[in-house]
């Protein structure tokens, strides 16, 4: 089911969020960040204008995402609900267990995160960052 939805979500991507998302969509690509980020230098550079650069490091991002976030995201960009639910399914339904000896032990049962090689993590995460992402736009 994950996969199915990641391959949807993938197409809608492009369609809802802004252009400076590059990581995970279609027909884009992370290293167009890095020209973006030379262009704009210059330009601030050349013609005497005030800008700003921030790198953020979001290494353990993928752990921090609470999941009613990413739900109340998709309803901002106007998902129907049957495809939240699915989406909520997916993420939200996670167990853990702890391999003690080559044996499952006990079982974790978290609230938030994203799991990571899960075919629609790097979809949802987009979808997270795209908030922080309008945030920053407004300063």
């Amino acid at each position: 089911m994950a996969k199915a939805i990641a391959n949807r979500l993938k197409s809608t991507l492009p369609l809802t969020f802004s252009l400076n998302k590059l990581a995970f969509v279609k027909g884009r690509q992370i290293t167009d960040a890095i020209l973006m980020a030379n262009e704009a230098v210059d330009y601030w550079l050349t013609s005497k204008s005030k800008g700003y650069v921030l790198k953020l490091d979001i290494e353990k991002a993928f752990d921090k995402v609470r999941w009613e976030f990413i739900d109340y995201m998709l309803k901002v960009k106007n998902y129907p609900s049957k495809w939240r639910s699915w989406i909520n399914a997916c993420i939200s339904n996670v167990q853990y267990s702890i391999l003690i000896n080559g044996r499952p032990k006990g079982r974790i049962i978290p609230n938030r995160g994203l799991r990571q090689g899960d075919p629609i993590s790097p979809f949802i995460f987009v979808i997270a960052m795209d908030y922080l992402s309008r945030l920053l736009t407004q300063l």
